[in-house]
C-alpha cells in the first residue's frame, strides 16, 4: 500500500507541476504595453470650436485613456504606435458629496456627449499615432 500511494503522490505532484507550467507560459506571453513602441500623445476635444471641460477620453484596445482637463485636453504618456478608435464618457459623478451649506460642482454634470461617443463599435472618432510625428490632435465632436 505504501508504494501505491509514493505513485500517486508523484503523478499528483507531475500534474501540478504540468498544469503551472502551462498557466505560467500562457500568462507570459503578453508584455506590457510601455514595451512597446510608442510616443506621448495629446489630444484636445472641442465642441463647435469650445473645449470640452470634463468627461473622460478612452483609445480602444490597449491605447489607455485619460480625463479631459478644463481646456478640453487629455495628455497620455506613452501609447502604442497604431490606429485607435476614441471613445469620449461623461465624467464620474463626485462620490464625495459636498460639504453641508455649499453648492456641488456643477460643470462635470453639464458635460455629456452624443450616444455614439460613446462605444468603440459607433464612435467616428480616431487617431493615428505614429513614429516621427508631434502625436498632437485637435478634434471638434460638432462637425
Amino acid at each position: 500500500m505504501s508504494t501505491l500511494r509514493r505513485t500517486d503522490t508523484r503523478h499528483f505532484i507531475l500534474s501540478l507541476l504540468t498544469t503551472f507550467s502551462l498557466v505560467v507560459s500562457i500568462g507570459c506571453d503578453h508584455e506590457p504595453d510601455y514595451l512597446h513602441p510608442g510616443a506621448p500623445v495629446s489630444i484636445t476635444i472641442l465642441s463647435s470650436g469650445t473645449p470640452v471641460a470634463g468627461g473622460q477620453l478612452n483609445l480602444s484596445g490597449q491605447g489607455g485613456g485619460a480625463s479631459l482637463d478644463a481646456q478640453g485636453l487629455a495628455n497620455l504618456e506613452h501609447v502604442p504606435y497604431g490606429t485607435y478608435k476614441i471613445i469620449l464618457l461623461a465624467p464620474e459623478p463626485d462620490p464625495v458629496p459636498p460639504e453641508l451649506g455649499t453648492a456641488a460642482a456643477s460643470a462635470a454634470a453639464e458635460v455629456s456627449f452624443p450616444k455614439e461617443l460613446g462605444s468603440e463599435s459607433t464612435t467616428p472618432l480616431s487617431i493615428t499615432v505614429a513614429e516621427g510625428t508631434e502625436n498632437t490632435f485637435t478634434l471638434d465632436i460638432a462637425k
